[in-house]
């Protein structure tokens, strides 16, 4: 049977770190990388802490602020996220019960009353208001950003901009110049941010694209919207031969679009995504996309969070996941070399 020294030595730590960090010790200061060495350690180990030791332990409880609308609880993006925090809570023993929408604590007494459950962390997926960022700072309580733009608490996210980038350039280099944009908050109310929308108008200027207004669809993050929009777009004179989708989820729309129009993808019209949900390899044609890998945002900003409650002091971290292309069959080569 695995003991502390065992896992010390796994994790290249002291055995007394081992068991501050094990059985929770509020007092301990230790960085996410090492939560993260012991606890794997553990788990490789199959170490069970005995239950003397558990009676005695310090209850960790976790909540999330997440991004539910009616649209937004369809979003296997988000889902995958929080599936993946429940799993590294579980495996862990932390209790993580509470799923808050934020639009819904933008009501005070709400937000007080969420206040009021004691909790030790909270991750936040996607910007709140600021004045309740600041509220939920002054409480004390342990926070982590997930696709925050604030710097003042810990994130992780992907950078949208380097994806578009990523996504622009496939299209590019299958020769499409007529590229029409799917996505939302187009002009963000935080001019600082720089997503999606804005590496789609630095690649066109790159090769010396002109921008038409005309096929910038913004679906404000709505299915319908989008189908309604990309079936308006296609059905004047003028077409564009590919689409850059912002998410697959919005692509999956588009993809209905274009397919309701009598047009086939990818002969008449190539389609590109962003997130690779489940979904986007077994759709017809599958789905090329920039892959956003889900499972580790939630991992890495539950073992963060775990750290700042075990009084990790060190300055925020803004921690950005690689992304990757996943070639399919959704875009068609326009070259005469291929």
């Amino acid at each position: 049977m695995a003991t502390v020294r065992d896992i010390a030595k796994l994790a290249g730590v002291s055995p007394a770190s081992v068991s501050r960090i094990l059985n929770n010790d509020p007092t301990y200061h230790a960085t996410a990388e090492t939560v993260s060495r012991v606890h794997s350690a553990a788990k490789a180990l199959n170490y069970t802490l005995p239950e003397s030791h558990k009676s005695r332990r310090k209850v960790i409880r976790f909540g999330c602020i997440s991004r539910m609308t009616a649209e937004h609880t369809k979003d296997s993006y988000y889902s995958s996220i929080v599936s993946s925090i429940q799993s590294f809570c579980q495996q862990n023993n932390i209790e993580f019960e509470l799923l808050q929408s934020q639009f819904d604590i933008e009501n005070p007494a709400i937000l007080n009353g969420f206040l009021s459950l004691n909790l030790n962390g909270i991750i936040i997926m996607g910007d709140i208001e600021p004045e309740i960022l600041d509220k939920l700072m002054q409480s004390g309580i342990s926070i982590v950003g997930v696709d925050t733009t604030s710097e003042r608490i810990d994130n992780v996210r992907y950078n949208r901009y380097q994806a578009g980038c990523n996504a622009m350039q496939y299209l590019l280099s299958k020769g499409h110049k007529k590229i029409a944009y799917v996505g939302s908050s187009i002009y963000p109310r935080d001019i600082s941010a720089v997503g999606r929308f804005d590496a789609y108008k630095k690649m066109l200027s790159t090769f010396e694209i002109p921008l038409n207004p005309d096929w910038v669809i913004d679906c404000k993050w709505q299915r319908e919207i989008c189908y309604k929009e990309v079936k308006k777009l296609l059905s004047s004179n003028e077409k564009p031969t590919a689409f850059f989708v912002a998410s697959d989820h919005m692509a999956i729309a588009a993809m209905s679009a274009i397919t309701d129009c009598g047009l086939s993808i990818p002969e008449d019209i190539s389609i590109i995504g962003i997130t690779d949900i489940e979904v986007s390899q077994y759709l017809n044609p599958p789905l090329t996309t920039i892959k956003i890998p889900q499972e580790e945002i939630g991992v890495i900003a539950a073992s963060t969070l775990l750290a700042r409650v075990h009084n990790d002091t060190t300055v925020a971290k803004q921690i950005y996941i690689p992304t990757t292309l996943i070639e399919r069959k959704s875009v068609r080569s326009l070259t005469e070399t291929e």
